[in-house]
């Protein structure tokens, strides 16, 4: 009887309780957004996760003033990273953005594998001479520049993209075997695109290879309604082809 109750009084006995002590004194919250949310985080034992999240309850924009960054003095072995480690990676490290990371980087001519970048290529007088009077595409095969720097140089230089295309021209001939084969048939054969295939069987109103051409009856007020109003207009309202009204319109001024 004498162990029963020695146990009921050891049962009794208070539970340890656990303070919870906040990292989010009121110097810390002053700190939100003076720095990056992962230099903070580091700063005060938390995550950075959860220093985001107390910023953004806070309404506290992020840390990323250009003016804060610049003030960032890069040391020997920080910038020894550059090119070593990603950009993201030092980012985190040093507490600043990817971006004055890369800036940082590509001044150095410094590529992501570690090596230094070509220096580009001076740009000849036979390529200034062919700027912006050839296309971009074709300007990139023959002088073997990449298309970006192309456009750079003619923003820079005020000229505008060439607006010269080698595209075929239409060929008369052609015209007599519209409808009579498929148009990517047609357009391999000609050696075009088929929407210039679908564009000119539109214009001459010839439809399409396999497709019947429906009947109309073309009544009096429909042929007064042709005097007056456009293809469109005529198609919607009469639930005709355009191709038959463009048609019509041949056959009534031969």
């Amino acid at each position: 009887m004498k162990k029963k109750t020695e146990n009921k009084t050891a049962s009794k006995a208070p539970k340890k309780t656990t303070v919870f002590v906040s990292a989010w004194t009121p110097e810390n919250l002053k700190k939100l957004g003076t720095m990056s949310d992962p230099k903070l985080a580091e700063l005060i034992g938390m995550s950075p996760k959860g220093v985001a999240k107390k910023r953004a309850s806070l309404q506290i924009k992020p840390f990323r003033d250009s003016t804060h960054l610049e003030k960032h003095v890069w040391t020997k072995t920080q910038l020894s990273w550059l090119g070593k480690l990603s950009d993201a990676e030092i980012a985190r490290r040093i507490g600043v953005n990817a971006t004055s990371v890369a800036t940082q980087r590509k001044k150095r001519r410094i590529a992501l594998s570690g090596t230094l970048q070509t220096p580009r290529r001076p740009w000849s007088k036979e390529e200034l001479k062919y700027l912006g009077k050839i296309n971009d595409v074709q300007f990139s095969r023959k002088f073997k520049r990449a298309r970006r720097i192309i456009r750079d140089k003619r923003a820079e230089l005020g000229i505008p993209p060439s607006v010269v295309t080698n595209v075929k021209p239409w060929n008369p001939a052609w015209d007599k075997k519209l409808g009579k084969k498929s148009d990517p048939e047609l357009a391999k054969e000609f050696g075009i695109k088929p929407q210039r295939i679908r564009d000119r069987r539109s214009k001459l109103g010839i439809n399409g290879f396999g497709v019947r051409r429906p009947t109309v009856a073309w009544t009096e007020p429909l042929l007064k309604d042709l005097q007056k109003l456009t293809d469109e207009a005529m198609a919607k309202k009469y639930n005709i082809p355009v191709e038959t009204i463009i048609r019509k319109r041949k056959l009534l001024k031969s």
